[in-house]
């Protein structure tokens, strides 16, 4: 989970280090590491904290290379039986510039636990800066808590009721295979991402249209994305996953650690229907899948039991998000602080689509498996996305086939750039050219396409 902030300001190196100790003591998840026994995996909780924690003295020179050595840092692999999971080092550039790294492994945080961290650390670095006591309220629960409730929760009627639900979905892997035939074969962790914006105009538009249908902005986005997919791919259903925060009891509210969970929504396409149609199609399956969403995702792959592939996630190859995690407090005393884009270069998905709501309107990006995309299919891809939502948007009761993603110069180049010379035929059908072939030229191909 990569963190990294540009911190503008009179930092105190000394009052940012106990508060990042600080946060580590509060919460478990940040001091477990796991050991196997027998191949069984537990949960190891230090005592104390093991913060790695280190300053890096940037000179004049190595500021222009300064974003890649918080990459490099950041992509340091971590050694989940010996911990720590987190780390955090500072790059002083000057008096009152500074960068923060505070990559985190994924076993112990999610998104949401970005939120959480950031805030609490401006919390007791404002307290340990004015020595005063931090106002931290006393947390409830700890993540092990979680775990062991879930693990009992996993015997009760509800989870049985959700486990009936999910192992009697069609789980057909065609939309896999499909979606796989349009991409290269073998593919690999390495990623890269491609960011875009939708304008503030056409996000209010879709805000509004999405309120007139009474669907959420998420089922909106879902359906044109979907949408579009099916007419790259021409496949009959494809099943999305898109991720649950898993936090729905208060106590998890201001904890750090892995909540989230995996859903899949499958859609079913019908180029008979029109995009106001499919959109409460979809709705529907959001709907029943949230209903269902306590129910853990690796439990639904083992009682599925796909089959399974080295190189893709089980059930879904693509996923899609519509970021809601609260926004982290990014303003310590006397210090502005800005988030760093810092580019994993790891795919976890095939393809994943994210969206985050900004009053500068929807941003987006694509993260990608660079084996089987390159950069210019995905930038025409979010161009695609873009032009299909609006498309979807204004002309609602228009079929599926019918809704338009091609940019004005795409359409020219099919229309008048690929038309190539025309060339007069005999009045003959198909066949008959191919006999005709045949006769003139009996060892040569006759067709090639």
């Amino acid at each position: 989970m990569p963190v990294a902030v540009r911190v503008t300001g009179p930092l105190d190196i000394d009052a940012l280090h106990r508060a990042i100790e600080g946060v580590v003591r509060r919460h478990e998840a940040l001091r477990t590491h796991f050991h196997a026994s027998d191949g069984i995996p537990a949960q190891v909780i230090d005592s104390e904290p093991r913060l790695d924690f280190s300053i890096d003295e940037t000179t004049r020179a190595d500021r222009d290379d300064l974003s890649n050595q918080v990459q490099a840092f950041i992509l340091q692999p971590f050694d989940l039986s010996a911990g720590p999971l987190i780390r955090a080092r500072v790059w002083h550039v000057d008096e009152n510039e500074h960068v923060l790294a505070l990559p985190m492994h994924h076993i112990v945080s999610d998104g949401w636990s970005l939120g959480v961290l950031l805030r609490e650390i401006g919390v007791l670095y404002d307290a340990f800066l004015a020595d005063d006591q931090p106002k931290l309220a006393r947390l409830p629960i700890q993540y092990a808590d979680y775990a062991v409730w879930q693990r009992d929760w996993l015997e009760s009627p509800t989870a049985k009721k959700q486990r009936a639900y999910w192992i009697g979905r069609e789980w057909d892997d065609s939309a896999l295979d499909a979606i796989g035939e349009t991409l290269q074969q073998g593919g690999s962790i390495a990623g890269a991402a491609h960011a875009f914006q939708i304008t503030p105009e056409l996000t209010a538009r879709a805000t509004s249209f999405a309120q007139t249908e009474r669907v959420t902005p998420y089922m909106l986005l879902l359906s044109v994305f979907n949408a579009l997919l099916h007419r790259y791919t021409a496949c009959e259903a494809i099943n999305i996953g898109t991720p649950s925060a898993g936090r729905d009891r208060p106590e998890t509210q201001h904890l750090i650690g892995f909540f989230i969970n995996t859903l899949v929504i499958r859609s079913k396409f019908d180029d008979d229907q029109n995009f106001r149609e499919f959109l409460q199609h979809v709705r529907q399956e959001s709907l029943a899948a949230f209903d269902n969403q306590q129910f853990p995702f690796e439990k639904v792959v083992e009682a599925v039991r796909p089959d399974r592939q080295l190189d893709g996630s089980p059930l879904f190859r693509v996923m899609f998000a519509l970021q809601n995690a609260p926004v982290p407090r990014l303003e310590f005393a006397g210090l502005q602080l800005s988030p760093m884009n810092i580019d994993s270069r790891t795919a976890k998905f095939d393809l994943f689509l994210e969206i985050e709501a900004e009053d500068e309107g929807f941003r987006a990006s694509f993260s990608y498996d660079t084996a089987r995309f390159d950069t210019e299919f995905i930038a025409g891809m979010s161009e695609h996305f873009v032009r299909m939502l609006e498309s979807a948007i204004t002309y609602p009761d228009a079929k599926l086939s019918e809704l338009e993603f091609l940019s004005a110069p795409e359409h020219e180049q099919l229309l008048c750039g690929w038309q190539g010379n025309l060339v007069s035929y005999p009045l003959v059908s198909l066949d008959g050219l191919l006999s005709l072939q045949a006769c003139r030229t009996p060892e040569r191909v006759a067709v090639l396409d």
